[in-house]
């Protein structure tokens, strides 16, 4: 079993606590600025998780597919929305290499670094040229990646946090060959270990990053530091990334 079809369970929600629907509504803020959804829109929530950014777009466009590999993320997702009750809510499971939709979005939107999770550099590709084939001619894709030279320079090795009942310890470090960031988690609660797994996620510098999407067929790229929309720098944790199809 991969990383990724391991680490996307309950427990993911635990780990990544601080990641509220205050924060998700102010990251869709951003997209909209730059993108402007209309009501008749459709977007695409890729890796939608849980759904924090689906929940966010629903009241802005006409429907929103939120699109994941993890089973137990959208049940936790669907249940959330009985109570918020976004009739324009679709959820469908799925691997993002195997995105069979074709121009049937105005917008993709991929947070929280869902991309380079693949050993193989052209799986990684894959998912962008599927991305291009699901957006509709002048449709736009947005992308939040690690900002590599940031990740390089500051990487916290080691770190343990407290969150409710659980105990969180992190483990980190770089590839020999520079290009993953790797994580290893374990989650205890009551001194136990409940669940350990390890992230494995291949870093890009926007060089990289625009050579791939130009490839593919993009043209019009952006990039930005943080959801400030200020410059990306060596400092900037994040990169913001926008592209859009001729």
């Amino acid at each position: 079993m991969s990383w990724f079809e391991q680490a996307f369970s309950q427990t993911y929600l635990d780990v990544y606590a601080h990641r509220n629907d205050k924060q998700a509504q102010y990251e869709v803020a951003f997209v909209d600025r730059h993108f402007g959804f209309k009501p008749h829109h459709t977007v695409l929530d890729l890796c939608c998780g849980a759904g924090r950014h689906t929940f966010a777009l629903a009241p802005l466009v006409n429907i929103v597919v939120g699109y994941d590999l993890s089973s137990e993320l959208l049940c936790v997702s669907s249940k959330e929305n009985l109570q918020k009750k976004h009739p324009n809510i679709f959820w469908q499971k799925g691997d993002m290499r195997c995105l069979q939709y074709k121009s049937s979005f105005d917008f993709i939107l991929s947070f929280f670094n869902s991309f380079g999770y693949f050993e193989s550099e052209i799986e990684n590709e894959e998912v962008i040229h599927n991305i291009f084939n699901a957006l509709v001619p002048k449709g736009k894709v947005f992308m939040e990646i690690m900002n590599k030279d940031y990740v390089l320079n500051q990487l916290v090795e080691s770190s343990e946090k407290t969150i409710n009942k659980f105990l969180i310890s992190e483990k980190r470090n770089i590839t020999k060959d520079g290009l993953r960031v790797e994580k290893e988690v374990e989650i205890y609660q009551e001194g136990l270990l409940q669940k350990k797994y390890k992230e494995s996620v291949r870093m890009y510098t926007l060089e990289e990053l625009k050579n791939i999407f130009t490839k593919i067929g993009f043209e019009k790229m952006e990039c930005f530091g943080d959801f400030d929309s200020s410059h990306l720098t060596e400092l900037s944790p994040r990169l913001l990334f926008i592209a859009q199809k001729p």
